[in-house]
């Protein structure tokens, strides 16, 4: 039996009860996770090897906060009638999965889109800045996930930081 195998009365204990989360809910529990990593050097002093884990904890929190706030927006829009493939939530489900997949760079150029069309303006100039000086150091999300990455030409290469 693995470790989430079905329930019975004598493994219940290796069974793990986890609800169905949003983007959002997701997002918390990245940051938290790498708040915690903070905490962890604050009290046991600096571990290098949490560094890049603490990184893509925020990075990954980041990426799915603005996938929410797109999705959120795209329905606001639509709740206020439209109805185009930008808001439609199935082209946008889909334009996230396989578009802009882990992008912060696409994902920060549609929610501004998404936002001028509510009339909430963009995100904040220096937002922008950070957000896409992460863009820089992992524009595919790989960099701080993965210790070798594919290149364009299909070769395994150390991951770029």
């Amino acid at each position: 039996m693995g470790l989430f195998g079905p329930a019975s009365a004598d493994s219940w204990r290796l069974n793990a009860v986890v609800e169905h989360q949003n983007d959002e809910e997701i997002a918390v529990g990245f940051a938290d996770t790498a708040d915690l990593i903070v905490e962890h050097w604050i009290n046991r002093g600096p571990n290098d090897l949490l560094f890049v884990p603490l990184v893509y904890n925020h990075r990954h929190a980041l990426e799915l906060i603005l996938k929410a706030a797109i999705r959120e927006s795209a329905a606001r829009l639509r709740a206020a009638g439209h109805n185009d493939d930008n808001v439609d939530q199935d082209a946008v489900d889909d334009w996230l999965a396989n578009k802009a997949k882990h992008s912060l760079h696409k994902l920060v150029n549609r929610l501004d889109g998404l936002l001028a069309r509510l009339d909430e303006g963009k995100l904040p100039d220096d937002t922008h800045r950070t957000l896409m000086s992460i863009h820089e150091l992992d524009p595919t999300g790989e960099a701080f996930r993965y210790a070798k990455v594919k290149s364009s030409d299909g070769a395994l290469v150390d991951a770029p930081r």
